[in-house]
């Protein structure tokens, strides 16, 4: 019967795929590009499969993520709880309008795509091409750890001759891993992991012998920041994240941690100083999790959703 049910659909995701597939940028970002630049499009479908994943650690499912690339086949192996089978093609291929596309991009622009789905020792496969709904597999015993296994392979068609450097991807995973204290991203057998989140972020960006002090630390559930100043010839540097999302515009969530900088240092030393004054030659790493976050702009660069005074 569910196998029946997914065919009578096949016609309605007809146009959901197709208009992914004419307008990619509008659901990757601008530049398709050849995977040569950090901001290339086939960077975000990895990503896009991965924050899957990363959501089910933020549950508390599955502290490890497992990622190959073998010959242009990308396999991501996560521990989280799986994909109820029954919901398993509405997932994948249900676009809603106004709503995160999350990972259908990823299945409308890969030549295949294949998910299966580990729940209470049983598996489901069910497969797709460049969006198509191909077939699904009965469901079946297994003896592997629930989570869920996502297959694909990018379509040349659309992304040309393009390759993976994994420069690129070690630089995604290990941003991942910092705004995810905790996590394990085994990426082609080499771990990578952030025993100080943020922390060591900032000392990734900004060398230790540049620093005027300790950077200052601080982590809750839904806000962590880092900072420091440094000797870079009054350089400020931010980097903002809202929900693992890299917001280089800023926002309202940078600018309500730089006034309420300022606003402390002026208590602590009892003067009148300008946000000029504290924030010459800072360097800045935040992290705020919100739900529903409104952006400036379909990219997400800049946060506009208003910030607790």
């Amino acid at each position: 019967m569910e196998k029946q049910n997914n065919h009578n659909n096949s016609n309605a995701m007809i146009e959901w795929f197709k208009h992914i597939r004419m307008h990619p940028g509008l659901y990757i970002g601008r530049r398709l590009g050849d995977g040569s630049s950090y901001d290339d499009g086939i960077y975000q479908l990895l990503k896009e499969v991965v924050d899957n994943s990363i959501d089910e650690f933020v549950q508390g499912h599955g502290k490890c993520i497992e990622v190959t690339i073998n010959d242009n086949v990308v396999s991501v192996r996560d521990y989280g709880r799986g994909i109820t089978f029954n919901k398993m093609v509405h997932c994948m291929t249900n676009l809603i309008p106004g709503e995160n596309a999350g990972i259908k991009p990823t299945n409308a622009l890969s030549n295949h795509f294949i998910v299966q789905s580990i729940l209470h020792g049983h598996v489901k496969a069910v497969e797709f091409s460049c969006g198509k709904f191909i077939r699904e597999t009965s469901v079946k015993l297994s003896n592997q750890p629930s989570g869920t296994l996502t297959t694909f392979t990018i379509d040349d068609s659309i992304f040309g001759n393009y390759r993976w450097d994994s420069r690129h991807i070690k630089k995604m995973f290990w941003e991942f891993a910092c705004l995810n204290n905790g996590l394990t991203i085994n990426f082609n057998g080499q771990k990578i992991v952030a025993k100080n989140g943020l922390y060591d972020f900032l000392c990734d960006k900004v060398n230790k012998d540049e620093m005027l002090y300790e950077p200052i630390h601080f982590k809750d559930k839904f806000f962590e920041f880092v900072f420091t100043h440094t000797t870079r010839n009054s350089n400020e540097e931010y980097y903002s994240f809202v929900n693992r999302q890299y917001t280089p515009n800023g926002g309202t969530h940078l600018k309500a941690f730089l006034k309420a900088l300022v606003k402390t240092f002026c208590r602590y030393y009892n003067k009148k100083f300008t946000s000029t004054k504290i924030c010459n030659a800072i360097a800045v790493a935040i992290v705020i999790k919100v739900q529903e976050p409104i952006f400036g702009t379909d990219m997400k660069t800049e946060l506009i959703s208003d910030m607790i005074q």
